[in-house]
């Protein structure tokens, strides 16, 4: 696959999911965090001490009023949706596969992830340029 197209498809496997359907994989955002969750700042600094040089995905945003952590490789990533505060809401993970809820679903959400229907990103850490409108 030429690598332009990568991040393209890193951000539609992040915001296609199960939409289209009412049947959903979720669990309490307290099964993810297992003790205490993330901030927004911790979130912030672990995506940026992560990034390598030809990332997928990695990047900072505002949606729903929420701002968010998202991050991809070339088969799994995830959104963390953090809100004014800094605290965790929400979390969605992606797969090429379905990999969640007994092998039936390609995403698994905790918390109360927002729908994102449109998503500014305001940092785009595998890119050089900065800034965009497109998201989870």
């Amino acid at each position: 696959m030429p690598r332009a197209l990568l991040p393209l498809l890193g951000s539609l496997l992040l915001s296609l999911g199960c939409s289209g359907t009412s049947a959903r994989c979720q669990q309490p955002l307290v099964n993810y965090c297992q003790g205490p969750c993330q901030t927004y700042e911790q979130a912030t600094a672990q995506l940026r001490s992560e990034v390598t040089p030809g990332c997928i995905v990695a990047r900072l945003g505002m949606c729903d009023g929420q701002r968010f952590v998202q991050a991809a490789s070339n088969t799994t990533g995830y959104t963390k949706f953090f809100d004014g505060g800094g605290e965790l809401v929400g979390v969605r993970l992606s797969a090429t596969y379905a990999a969640f809820c007994g092998g039936n679903f390609f995403q698994q959400e905790y918390g109360e992830p927002p729908p994102c229907r449109s998503a500014v990103i305001t940092e785009d850490l595998c890119s050089p340029s900065d800034g965009g409108t497109d998201g989870p």
